[in-house]
């Protein structure tokens, strides 16, 4: 069979011209370098070296031989480099852009990955729904995470995840003694998000359907984090999904009570790159964390 020491001896004689040159620069005795070559060129089944009075020439077959072994060391040694990264032995820089609802989770997510990952840095920009997608394929982030991503070919969804849309009150608001459903919640204060959000589409056609008009708002704002202070502040309840409010419920400040109508919105949230663009091995492997994190954290949807 081949193996290395054959394939080394032979590649230094090719670079030398000389199995004595070879054997010096190897420290090896030349009478093994040269038991070595003549047991590859038995199992090759043809001349590797043609010996002349000015040294050692490859022949055809040697020529094929040796870029065949320089192109295998080659290949080792970026095997080597992408271990290395994936080992988190080099630096390198993973770019994301994300949504505010998708804050919180993916805060959790980059503590985790930075604890497996200390040497790879993290570049994160917020962003509306509508404009992740378009920065991305820009090439301005590697990764982004966002609502309802456009349908198109130009992106690669890497994971997704259904969100049932529901309210977020505060621990012994009406509410919680109840089924969750249009109607009930109409009674109360609610605090909705704006048009610039992609879930509110949902909510209207959501309430359309239910009870023939929109929702009325007692707050309206584009802000996820503003809308969970004022539930927080029992000033209504907060239209959002299960995501939007992960730590709140996690901490018990807020209480995420899904709608039970079987026709409520869901929302997708989606993991995304562009299509064929190559990815550092960090930016692949913080998708597929990321990834595993989303399947882990995923909430009954259907």
């Amino acid at each position: 069979m081949l193996h290395s020491r054959a394939l080394m001896y032979f590649d230094e004689v090719a670079r030398r011209g000389s199995i004595r040159r070879a054997s010096d620069h190897l420290n090896i005795a030349a009478s093994a370098v040269d038991r070595q070559i003549l047991q590859l060129e038995q199992y090759i089944g043809a001349p590797l070296f043609e010996r002349t009075t000015k040294g050692l020439i490859l022949t055809a077959a040697g020529e094929i031989l040796v870029e065949t072994v320089r192109r295998t060391k080659r290949e080792l040694s970026k095997a080597k480099s992408h271990i290395d990264d994936l080992q988190g032995l080099r630096r390198g820089e993973v770019s994301i852009v994300t949504v505010e609802g998708a804050l919180a989770f993916i805060g959790k997510a980059l503590a985790a990955f930075h604890r497996n990952y200390p040497a790879i840095s993290h570049r994160v920009q917020v962003a509306p729904a509508a404009t992740v997608a378009d920065l991305v394929l820009a090439n301005q982030f590697d990764v982004g995470l966002t609502f309802n991503p456009p349908n198109t070919h130009a992106l690669r969804l890497e994971k997704t995840v259904l969100y049932k849309l529901g309210v977020a009150v505060i621990p012994g608001h009406p509410l919680t003694q109840v089924d969750v459903t249009i109607d009930e919640c109409s009674k109360y204060p609610l605090i909705i998000p704006d048009g610039s959000l992609s879930l509110r589409a949902g909510i209207d056609a959501f309430w359309q359907r239910g009870i023939g008009t929109v929702p009325l708002a007692a707050f309206e704002t584009s802000s996820f984090t503003l809308a969970k202070q004022l539930a927080y502040l029992g000033c209504g309840a907060a239209l959002v999904t299960a995501i939007d409010v992960f730590d709140e419920v996690e901490s018990g400040g807020l209480i995420f009570l899904p709608f039970v109508e079987e026709k409520a919105p869901l929302s997708n949230l989606s993991l995304i790159a562009a299509s064929g663009r190559s990815l550092s091995i960090p930016s692949s492997l913080f998708i597929k964390h990321l990834s595993e994190v989303m399947m882990n954290q995923n909430e009954p949807s259907v």
